[in-house]
């Protein structure tokens, strides 16, 4: 079998990961990318870095053969194609956070954060005051801080959750 992103942005370098097996062994894993040279790999993991075309027609697909050989020369081939996307990620990420609306001086507050993107979500972050209390990169999205101990009731903290998706758009 042959696994690749199915979808990526212009320019970018994707991975091509051959799962290939024999019962004496496999000898080499020969790749190729819309019939350019071949490019062989002697020993697992048997992978190729791919850099898609920065410049590509709308939806243009590049497709990529792994044949494996084993030493009497017999072979197997597997094909997997991405599509070069045209169109970058530009819309952030949705988030929403949650807490409780108070909260006594020196007790722990727990925040959690509802995020979700498109794309993938790379990190969420937590603010106190405008100081990190927390992050988090896979959810659940939480995170805990205490209250100052001296805090004056009715005294407000402001809180904020900033979420970055893997295109690098920020919302909060």
């Amino acid at each position: 079998t042959l696994t690749g992103p199915a979808q990526a942005l212009p320019g970018t370098t994707v991975t091509f990961t051959a799962s290939a097996s024999d019962n004496v062994g496999v000898s080499v894993v020969r790749f190729t990318v819309d019939a350019g040279a071949p490019e062989d790999v002697a020993a697992a993991p048997y992978e190729r870095q791919v850099t898609l075309p920065a410049v590509a027609a709308p939806d243009q697909q590049v497709v990529v053969k792994a044949t494996a050989f084993d030493a009497a020369g017999n072979s197997a081939s597997a094909l997997a194609a991405v599509t070069v996307s045209a169109v970058p990620d530009t819309t952030p990420p949705a988030v929403l956070l949650l807490a409780p609306p108070a909260s006594a001086p020196g007790s722990p507050v727990l925040l959690s954060a509802r995020v979700s993107d498109d794309s993938g979500v790379a990190e969420v972050v937590f603010l106190a005051a405008g100081a990190e209390v927390g992050r988090a990169s896979a959810p659940p999205f939480t995170a805990t801080f205490t209250v100052a101990a001296d805090a004056q009731p009715g005294t407000s903290v402001p809180l904020v959750v900033r979420a970055t998706d893997v295109a690098g758009n920020v919302a909060q």
